[in-house]
């Protein structure tokens, strides 16, 4: 019987080096989940682990907050639907998304009266954050992806 010795394998970057940034882009935060009112909090959640595990300095209210509120819009225009959440680490802050199936894009942010009971969300993402959009779904697929960057904390 003849026995072949294998060479051992070796990790593609060595163990010591580590890349220039800190938040790589591999550690994006993805997370699907269905258009529940009550879902909110793990959208939340998702929000602050990223900023957990990035050692987020700065204050988290405004991150938590715009996720939630991109998150209530898929829940009030795609209710029980599939949605997904990202969260990443850019060069200009972090960016917030969250995806879901319905093709109509949000009004321009405006801030309701006194009186109204709902359209504050998309004001507060746009006094929250630096940048924020809606991108269409790329054919055949149905949809839109609205997102929020908001700067990373001084020092960042």
């Amino acid at each position: 019987m003849r026995t072949e010795h294998l060479p051992t394998p070796t990790p593609a970057t060595p163990p010591n080096s580590r890349p220039a940034d800190p938040h790589p882009s591999e550690q994006d935060f993805v997370l699907h989940l269905r258009a529940y009112e009550n879902s909110s909090v793990i959208a939340r959640r998702l929000t602050r682990l990223a900023l957990d595990v990035w050692n987020w300095q700065g204050d988290p209210d405004a991150p938590l907050t715009v996720m939630a509120e991109l998150f209530a819009n898929a829940c009030q225009v795609a209710p029980g639907h599939p949605t997904r959440l990202r969260i990443a680490w850019t060069p200009t802050g972090i960016r917030l998304e969250c995806h879901d199936p319905s093709p109509h894009h949000p009004p321009a942010p405006s801030l309701p009266d006194d009186l109204s009971e709902t359209g504050r969300g998309l004001y507060l993402i746009s006094a929250l954050s630096t940048r924020h959009g809606t991108t269409p779904s790329p054919p055949p697929a149905s949809g839109k992806t609205l997102w929020a960057v908001l700067p990373h904390p001084t020092g960042a």
